[in-house]
């Protein structure tokens, strides 16, 4: 599973008790219990609480909340109308499963997980009865166009912050990694930029940007593991700078 933002802070202590601080747990539960939000932001903020709780000092930090949350996946697994938001939940509740708490939990709501903490897997303790299988009858609609976010600039937009020249290549040959047909070649020259100078792979406004763009498009996931790779995902750079 790629990196999360919330997952990575959730690994240490300091970024715990920021998380706990800016009340972001608090508002992402709010996000999954809102009607008014769209299920695309729902299933964000299912995996953003899910890799929080995903590591011990996560979990530990926040475990009051974690209780009503862990009941609401599971709610939301069985029950929901959306089935990539049941699906979503499912995934992070096998995310969670890796903590012996959380297992605890799982197990009072019948459901279970194997003995290997690894496995990350949870599932209902009787099937037949579960409604996590039973679907609502739907009328296909086709699918959704995901919402760009208006923040994002293309590369041949006009850059409203004045971003040095060489940021804007290399920002524009990440927005190339999108095209198969040019990708490898692409991939090479970010590389050898890199190998000049790799200080601007670990600039915090043009990796927030990319993953801007990694939430907003629909990109391979070889392109996505190649920008992983090659930026430097330290959080802790945008709260220094």
């Amino acid at each position: 599973i790629p990196p999360h933002f919330f997952g990575e802070l959730a690994k240490t202590e300091e970024g715990c008790r920021w998380i706990k601080k800016s009340g972001a747990l608090t508002k992402l539960l709010k996000t999954i219990k809102t009607p008014r939000y769209s299920n695309t932001q729902k299933r964000a903020a299912v995996w953003a609480v899910g890799h929080i709780g995903a590591s011990l000092t996560g979990f530990n930090l926040l475990e009051e909340q974690f209780v009503s949350a862990v009941k609401l996946f599971v709610d939301c697994a069985e029950n929901s109308q959306c089935l990539s938001l049941r699906g979503t939940c499912f995934y992070v509740l096998g995310l969670i499963s890796a903590q012996p708490k959380a297992r605890e939990i799982l197990s009072a709501l019948n459901w279970e997980s194997p003995n290997d903490l690894s496995s990350k897997i949870s599932v209902p303790k009787d099937l037949s009865s579960s409604p996590i299988f039973k679907f609502p009858s739907y009328v296909y609609e086709g699918s959704s166009t995901p919402q760009v976010s208006q923040s994002i600039h293309s590369p041949s937009d006009p850059d409203p912050a004045g971003t040095d020249p060489k940021l804007l290549e290399i920002k524009t040959l990440a927005f190339n990694l999108m095209n198969g047909a040019v990708a490898e070649e692409t991939l090479k020259s970010l590389m050898r930029l890199k190998s000049k100078q790799g200080n601007y792979f670990s600039d915090p406004g043009l990796v927030f940007q990319l993953y801007q763009m990694l939430e907003a498009y629909r990109i391979p996931l070889k392109s996505r593991r190649c920008i992983y790779q090659l930026f430097d995902t330290n959080f802790s750079n945008f709260f220094e700078q």
